[in-house]
Formats: C-alpha cells, sequence, structure tokens
C-alpha cells in the first residue's frame, strides 16, 4: 500500500479535525480564491483560528470572553451574535 493511500486511509479516520472541514482529501489543494492571502484568511475563518479568538496563547493570557455572555470567544459566537444583533 503506497504511503499516500495509508495517509489518506488515516485523514478518514480523523472527524473532529477542524482541517477536515476545509479539505476532504490529502494532496494539492486547488484553492478557489484570487490568492493564497483570500485562502489562508478564509481557511482561518472557517476552522476558528484568529488572532482575536488564540492570540491569547501568544500572549499567555486566559482566554478572551464575550462582552454581552461571558462565554468564551470564538470566531462562531462572534459571528453568530454579530448576525443576531444585526436583527
Amino acid at each position: 500500500m503506497s504511503l499516500n493511500r495509508k495517509w489518506q486511509q488515516f485523514w478518514d479516520t480523523q472527524h473532529l479535525n477542524k482541517l477536515r472541514l476545509v479539505k476532504h482529501t490529502i494532496g494539492k489543494y486547488q484553492g478557489s480564491l484570487p490568492n493564497r492571502t483570500a485562502e489562508v484568511l478564509f481557511t482561518r475563518l472557517r476552522i476558528g483560528h484568529t488572532f482575536l479568538t488564540h492570540g491569547f496563547l501568544l500572549r499567555g493570557e486566559d482566554p478572551p470572553e464575550c462582552a454581552h455572555c461571558s462565554n468564551q470567544l470564538s470566531v462562531l459566537h462572534f459571528s453568530s451574535r454579530t448576525a443576531s444583533s444585526l436583527v
């Protein structure tokens, strides 16, 4: 069995891996956005890794909390909170 096939089989078992939300198969990534900077930005948003939500790790601080409800701040929480406040 080839190394790529073994790697794909392993990747297929990683159901909680955030990167699988972005890419289901191994191999070269064919992005749909005009440049790598845009691809990186949207990939980070999709997997929930931003400086706003993860910068505390680099600074050695506690995770940020939502100013409205005191839940831990995440991309999903921020986007749903922002969307609900617009309605």
